[in-house]
C-alpha cells in the first residue's frame, strides 16, 4: 500500500512539474527539477525490493484469482453435466416404466375375447389375404391408427376403460397384412426399436 501512494505522489510531482514547465514562466526551471526528482524516485520506487514484492504479490493474487476462477467453472460444468445425466436417466427411467405399463396393458387388452371378436370382424370384412401383397399365409391385423396412439390419445389405463372406447374395437381402423408387409409399417419399426 505504501508503494501505492509513494507511486501516485510521484505522478503527482511530475505533472506539477510539466505544468511549471509549460505554463510556469520563470518557474520552468523548478519544474524541470521537480520532474528529475519525482522521476528519480519513482525509479528508486519501482527498483526497490518492496515494490518489486508488491508486484509479486499483486501477480499472484491475479494468477489465484484466475484458477479459483477455473476450479469455479469447472465444478459449474460437472454440476451441470451431471444434472444433465441424471435427467437424462431419469427420464430414460420414466419412458421404460411408461413403455412397460403400455406392454403389460396391451396384453391383457390383447386377451380379452372383445379383441379375438374385433380381428375376426376384422379378417371377415377385408377377406384372408394381405392388403398389400395378397399373401394368404402368415397373416397379422394392423391397427391403421397405431394400437399406442389409440391409448393414449383415450387416456386407456386399464382393460375397463379399454372395453368402453369405441375407437379400439372400430373394424375400419383394421387391415389385414402378411407378418412381412407389417413389420414394413412404421408402427411395428417403432415397436420393434423399441422392444414393445
Amino acid at each position: 500500500m505504501r508503494y501505492l501512494i509513494k507511486k501516485h505522489l510521484a505522478w503527482i510531482i511530475i505533472i506539477l512539474g510539466l505544468f511549471l514547465i509549460l505554463f510556469g514562466g520563470m518557474f520552468g526551471g523548478i519544474g524541470f527539477i521537480l520532474i528529475i526528482f519525482a522521476g528519480s524516485a519513482y525509479i528508486d520506487f519501482y527498483l526497490s525490493d518492496e515494490a518489486k514484492h508488491e508486484r509479486i504479490n499483486r501477480k499472484q493474487e491475479r494468477e489465484a484469482k484466475r484458477i479459483q476462477q477455473e476450479e469455479e467453472n469447472k465444478i459449474k460444468k460437472e454440476e451441470e453435466v451431471l444434472r444433465l445425466k441424471q435427467k437424462e436417466e431419469e427420464a430414460r427411467q420414466e419412458k421404460e416404466a411408461r413403455m412397460a405399463e403400455y406392454q403389460k396393458l396391451r396384453k391383457e387388452i390383447e386377451a380379452m375375447p372383445k379383441y379375438e371378436n374385433w380381428k375376426n370382424a376384422v379378417f371377415s370384412k377385408n377377406g384372408a389375404r394381405c392388403e398389400m401383397c395378397g399373401e394368404v399365409k402368415n397373416l397379422e391385423i394392423h391397427h391403421r391408427q397405431s394400437f399406442y396412439s389409440i391409448i393414449r390419445a383415450c387416456q386407456i389405463k386399464n382393460i375397463v376403460q379399454a372395453f368402453e372406447a369405441n375407437v379400439l374395437w372400430d373394424i375400419d381402423n383394421g387391415s389385414v397384412l402378411c407378418k412381412t408387409c407389417h413389420t414394413k409399417m412404421e408402427s411395428s419399426k417403432y415397436r420393434e426399436q423399441n422392444n414393445l
